[in-house]
């Protein structure tokens, strides 16, 4: 980075001539641009100073590059009102249809019927204005108010209120809803960290099993820790496999996990599998 000029020529300790000032003002320059970048904006201040997008979690909106598909949708997706395709998004009350294609890290959607919404948990809402953006020709409105209407969008949302982000049929590349009037570069989160947020509301787990020695009519009981805490109770649904044992039941289903169980029905060894669980607390 270049050196700030010297303080004297500034301060009345020294007799600037024309030419020191000239030079005085050209390292002025050279400093700021080596702590704003060459244009002075955003990404070019960012990229100077090394510190890239540290600004983290403008982006209210969770999945926000259709990256994270624990459904393991494909092709052409057909959702009925409310059904979840790519993680935290859902088809708005008329359903929806849509295809997806990944070009060079980032995924487009098309909707090609109904709308597709996201539902913002209360919580991540402070009240004041806050602006959508995305890029591609599908149209969107805020909490079922107003008219469709291109990017950007600004709207006042409610402090520790829901918020409902719909988009209808169109192209859709890397949507935003961010605090604040402007719209800001779009914010890219570790994938690992965008799954577990994924997985607040909604978790797929392949196997959960016990397996013991006993009698006829003695208990079986394993505890099952989910990856990540749960935003509220969650339902839970999977397949149920028996080796001498019958009668699997769930219980003390909260946030962080549950307990199965089973009753085994002969003397011998026995077992439970739970297999292609889902562990559902969507908005």
């Amino acid at each position: 980075m270049a050196a700030l000029p010297a303080r004297n020529i500034f301060d009345g300790t020294a007799l600037p001539t024309t030419g020191s000032m000239k030079s005085a003002q050209g390292q002025q320059r050279d400093y700021l641009e080596g702590l704003l970048g060459e244009s002075g904006d955003v990404d070019d201040a960012r990229d100077a100073l090394g510190v890239g997008s540290a600004i983290s979690f403008r982006n209210r909106l969770i999945n926000a590059t259709f990256a994270i598909n624990q459904r393991g949708v494909a092709g052409t997706v057909t959702l009925s009102a409310g059904a979840y395709g790519h993680d935290r998004w859902k088809a708005g009350s008329g359903g929806c249809t849509y295809t997806f294609a990944t070009s060079a890290g980032v995924t487009t959607l098309t909707i090609t019927s109904g709308t597709l919404v996201q539902v913002v948990e209360a919580g991540n809402i402070a009240a004041g204005d806050y602006t959508l953006s995305w890029q591609g020709t599908a149209q969107a409105r805020v909490n079922n108010t107003g008219a469709y209407a291109n990017s950007p969008i600004t709207d006042a949302l409610s402090g520790g209120v829901s918020a409902y982000v719909e988009f209808n049929s169109g192209t859709l590349v890397l949507p935003q809803l961010e605090f604040g009037g402007a719209v800001t570069p779009s914010e890219r989160r570790h994938l690992g960290l965008e799954l577990a947020l994924c997985q607040r509301y909604y978790e797929r787990v392949t196997t959960y099993g016990i397996t013991a020695g006993g009698v006829a009519g003695t208990s079986l009981a394993l505890g099952c820790q989910y990856k990540v805490s749960k935003r509220t109770t969650p339902s839970i649904n999977g397949s149920v496999t028996y080796t001498n044992a019958s009668g699997m039941a769930l219980s003390s289903i909260g946030i962080d996990s549950f307990v199965m169980g089973a009753v085994v029905t002969g003397t011998g060894v026995a077992a439970l599998v739970y297999s292609n669980v889902t562990i559902d607390a969507e908005l």
